[in-house]
């Protein structure tokens, strides 16, 4: 490809196959040799049509560049092609084996990113609502930046490297966004407490809820924590399930991450009270566009 430089040989091999399109094919030139090239073996990957060039030695260069234009339209093609097949496997992974403690989350990374940005930009720019709406922006567009390129390069390699390794990579992607097990088991300890007939069932069941839902549940009674635990289901599956995949089908992993990435920024800085009111308000609003 682009790395090979000039070609000092007379002759070269290009693949004459439907998958490569008409931008590969060459007629014959008028009294030249023949290059047809019979080959017992359709897998050998030398031996395909020949094409000789006398005249002008930047026809392969040509050649190459349009080589090396083809195999990355061919990578992202084949990308989109197996979202299908890495989204089924990520949410039977997810079933599967759920959210281990010991396994780092994606999204830790991500909120370390805001958390970062948020640092630098409230450093840098004034103490006003004008000045905190403009910092709350640049963080927005830096977070969604990072996390694209990230995710983006990550499957890109992958893929360079070989078709079963990009799918590998992106249903482990694809894994990781979801919380269909996760939600399953928790919701489950609290309706095991409620339904144990012990005597602490009751504060069994607040401990379990309050692993999932953010507020106060001490003092909430059998029916205010079974609210608690479906309200937060429900909402969670929205979340961490639904949306995730459908911006998955839509788009890839890609989409998924940066779908994740507003959520968690909306989950860090959308607040109104006074150190976020006008922070995280492009924050939010993007998310409640996001999940509409």
């Amino acid at each position: 490809y682009g790395k090979i430089g000039v070609l000092k040989a007379h002759e070269f091999h290009y693949y004459d196959t439907t998958a490569n399109g008409t931008a590969f094919h060459a007629q014959k030139p008028a009294g030249k040799r023949n290059w047809d090239c019979i080959i017992s073996r359709p897998n050998l990957l030398a031996g395909f049509p020949h094409i000789y060039y006398y005249a002008n030695p930047k026809f392969a260069q040509i050649f190459l560049d349009k080589c090396s234009r083809f195999r990355a339209v061919r990578t992202e093609t084949s990308m989109l092609n197996n979202t299908g097949i890495a989204l089924m496997a990520g949410f039977l992974l997810d079933l599967a084996i759920g959210d281990p403690r010991w396994l780092y989350h994606p999204v830790r990374l991500i909120g370390k990113v805001i958390d970062l940005l948020e640092k630098i930009f409230r450093k840098i720019l004034p103490k006003t609502p004008r000045g905190e709406l403009a910092g709350g922006a640049m963080l927005v567009i830096g977070t969604l930046a990072v996390t694209g390129m990230v995710s983006f390069g990550l499957l890109y390699l992958a893929y360079q490297l070989h078709t079963g390794i990009g799918i590998a990579v992106e249903s482990f992607l694809c894994y990781q966004m979801l919380a269909v097990r996760s939600l399953r088991d928790e919701s489950m300890l609290v309706y095991d407490a409620l339904t144990s007939g012990k005597p602490e069932s009751l504060a069994d069941g607040r401990a379990a809820v309050s692993r999932i839902v953010g507020r106060d549940t001490d003092n909430l009674d059998e029916t205010g924590v079974t609210k608690a635990a479906v309200e937060t289901v429900a909402e969670n599956f929205g979340d961490g399930v639904f949306a995730p995949m459908l911006y998955m089908a839509l788009g890839g992993p890609v989409c998924m991450y940066l779908y994740k990435a507003i959520n968690t920024m909306d989950s860090m800085l959308g607040y109104k009270n006074d150190k976020y009111l006008y922070f995280g308000r492009i924050a939010a609003k993007l998310d409640d566009v996001a999940n509409y």
